[in-house]
């Protein structure tokens, strides 16, 4: 109610007044009853605030970026990327009509200029696709494959060298392109060029270095390597070769020519046309081995998703070589614990959610080892395995709720090298349609090799593979035509009518299962709303050694707790995985960019 305004004629409701002198007001006592009514609403919320099970706010709102201190609830769709401009190009994208499909292949194309050492055309992508037609949901899986003509000696080339990126014999056959265009054939509704217009703008105008590419740009600067790469450099460095900064422009007049390709002539194009021959050539002559057979005979695929059951939910994830079997062993495994909604001051009941949480982590990244692309394995038992009750069960038999162990208690293999980047976003549409969608050139920059004449930064998914062990399985080892395995998680959660309740995904590398899950935690058992859940610090196992690494804001107190467990913290980061998420609660939207990458969503 706002306040009456000053003066003796604002306490009355029209000119002559309502009130006689010495007579009761019944005016007035409507207001103090409409006041008394007010009131006791407001304590009504604030029990329920305080039941066990209802949505939690922030813990300590500081610790969420200050451009997310206000969080919009949209009504019709809503974009959630990792570059706040891209995330307006596919909400512009669902307001002309376009599908959830449309809007997320226009989001990433925009994505690869804004974010380009996170992905781009010369990297590979996973859809997951929620069709509101018939409730049903597929995966496109489109993981770069490692090219036919590889040298017999690679596996020990590469990892005797200890080098699996940042060099060309570390490119993968992109097949990010393949993805959007059979996504498009089956979901999409605008003319495909239109995709690709406001990429082609932008590529061709220049766009201003975001705080994150930045960031990215200045760990870098030191390499030898990158400096004195022509064209990379050519990119992102001024003509003295100084690495551009924050705000600074970066203009992509050769990437701006492929796209208006790709917008005339379509996949074929890059595929099997005359960007296929320029790339190639370039690729060969800094010394790689991809081949136009290599191009030419790539195809994405359409895949089942797997399909858990979580409470009256389901969540829809990619099989291998997608890392959703990971993910799925891990919500299995928590499962079995019953995790609820705790007060704030229970720490000692927190520490112990956050110790459920890193063990069950433990076992999940050993597990990552033994999987590899079904098309070279038969991986339909152990995935099964991860998935069933009984597993989730074994783990929770396993785990102490008094103690951590030593690396070799969870498993007896070496460990693999950290992954890194990759870049989510995720989409709901204003028909129910949704996508969950992450692309990746791996590492930073991919393998640092661009194509100049295409302008394509190339990825180094190689280093997604394995490196033999003498006595141990060969499962993600390096084969021709082979897919590496993947932390990559594009995630849906359905409710008990089929409708999509949750999109959700996450980049960094072998970040992504632990960032999803904690989230998905934080949701689904902890009491949290959807921008809290995010925005909470979280916590990460070092493949290494299996300790842990915690982000920065993360609780002392819980830390110290988790320390009589006999857990080692190693190291502060400043983030451990960045989600990217959308919730719907009846006909609101609530969608999700995480500050971890200074990003914002956006809807209508």
């Amino acid at each position: 109610m706002p306040p009456p305004p000053h003066g003796d004629s604002g306490r009355r409701a029209r000119r002559g007044g309502l009130c006689r002198r010495g007579s009761r007001c019944w005016a007035c006592g409507l207001v103090v009853a409409v006041a008394s009514l007010v009131v006791l609403t407001l304590l009504l919320v604030l029990a329920a605030l305080l039941q066990p099970g209802h949505r939690r706010g922030p813990e300590d709102p500081e610790k969420c970026d200050s451009v997310h201190s206000e969080w919009p609830s949209y009504q019709r769709g809503a974009v959630a990327s990792d570059a706040t401009r891209c995330s307006i190009v596919g909400r512009d994208v669902l307001k002309v009509g376009g599908s959830a499909v449309d809007a997320s292949i226009a989001t990433l194309f925009c994505t690869s200029l804004m974010n380009p050492h996170s992905m781009g055309l010369g990297g590979g992508v996973i859809f997951t696709i929620y069709n509101p037609a018939g409730g049903e949901t597929e995966v496109i899986m489109a993981r770069e494959r490692a090219p036919r003509n590889l040298p017999p000696s690679i596996n020990d080339t590469l990892c005797k060298r200890n080098i699996l990126s940042m060099e060309p014999l570390a490119i993968g056959v992109p097949g990010e392109l393949r993805a959007y265009a059979l996504a498009h054939r089956r979901h999409g509704r605008l003319p495909w060029h239109k995709l690709l217009e406001p990429s082609i703008r932008m590529a061709r105008d220049g766009v201003p270095v975001s705080r994150e590419l930045a960031e990215k740009l200045a760990k870098i600067d030191e390499r030898v390597k990158f400096k004195n790469d022509s064209e990379i450099c050519a990119l992102f460095c001024w003509p003295n070769g100084t690495v551009k900064k924050e705000n600074d422009i970066v203009r992509y007049p050769a990437l701006a020519r492929t796209l208006e390709t790709i917008a005339r002539e379509g996949e074929d194009a890059f595929y099997n046309g005359s960007l296929a021959t320029l790339l190639v050539e370039d690729v060969r002559a800094k010394g790689g081995v991809l081949s136009l057979e290599d191009l030419r005979s790539y195809h994405a695929e359409i895949v089942k998703p797997l399909i858990f059951p979580v409470g009256k939910y389901t969540l829809v994830t990619p099989a291998p070589p997608g890392g959703g079997a990971i993910l799925t062993s891990i919500v299995n495994a928590l499962s079995a614990f019953h995790m609820q909604r705790r007060e704030m001051q229970d720490t000692e009941g927190r520490a112990l959610d956050f110790h459920h949480m890193v063990e069950v982590l433990k076992f999940a990244y050993a597990q990552h080892r033994e999987l590899a692309d079904p098309e070279f394995e038969n991986m339909a038992q152990k995935v099964q395995e991860l998935m069933s009750p009984a597993y989730g069960e074994k783990l929770r038999r396993l785990i102490q709720h008094d103690r951590t162990h030593e690396r070799s208690f969870y498993t007896p293999t070496e460990p693999d090298k950290p992954h890194y980047g990759t870049s989510h976003l995720s989409v709901l549409a204003e028909d129910g349609g949704a996508v969950s969608v992450t692309s990746s050139i791996n590492f930073y920059f991919g393998s640092q090799v661009v194509s100049n004449r295409t302008g394509i930064i190339l990825n180094d998914q190689m280093s997604d593979f394995s490196c033999p062990q003498p006595g141990k399985p060969a499962f993600n080892f390096i084969e021709p035509w082979k897919r590496p395995i993947s932390f990559m998680s594009p995630s849906l959660l359905l409710d008990e009518h089929r409708m999509v309740k949750m999109v959700i995904g996450a980049s960094g590398g072998s970040k992504i299962t632990a960032a999803i899950a904690q989230v998905l935690a934080n949701v689904l058992w902890l009491g949290y709303d959807l921008p809290n859940a995010v925005c909470q610090p979280r916590l990460y196992i070092n493949q290494e050694d299996f300790f842990l690494q915690n982000e920065t804001g993360f609780n002392e107190a819980i830390k110290l707790l988790l320390e009589k467990k006999s857990h080692v913290f190693t190291q502060t980061f400043p983030s451990v995985g960045v989600v990217q998420a959308i919730w719907r609660e009846g006909r609101a939207i609530t969608a999700v960019s995480d500050a971890r990458k200074y990003s914002m969503a956006d809807g209508y």
